[in-house]
């Protein structure tokens, strides 16, 4: 399974794309979001969290193989080793 990060996840996570092995896969994407708040601390809060920490920030946005969260199963949406997982913040400007 590979992760890629786009603009501020970039800052974030310090790389721009890491990858799992079938036994160090994370089983959902609620696992792998924790694996990622874990490994990468409070700049990965800041950009994946809402000020609260109770939900994922408005403004940043998942997609299991180019399919937002919304679409799949949410938090729950079960991953494959063969999945790309992207994690990509969208802002508006006018």
């Amino acid at each position: 399974m590979t992760v890629k990060f786009f603009s501020q996840f970039i800052d974030a996570a310090m790389c721009r794309e890491m990858s799992f092995g079938s036994a160090e896969k994370p089983a959902d994407v609620t696992s792998l979001l924790a694996f990622l708040l874990e490994h990468f601390g409070e700049p990965m809060r800041q950009v994946l969290l809402s000020r609260d920490g109770s939900e994922i920030h408005e403004d940043a946005f998942i997609l299991v193989n180019g399919q937002h969260l919304r679409v799949l199963n949410g938090l729950q949406t079960k991953l494959q080793d063969t999945d790309t997982v992207s994690l990509l913040q969208i802002t508006e400007a006018g």
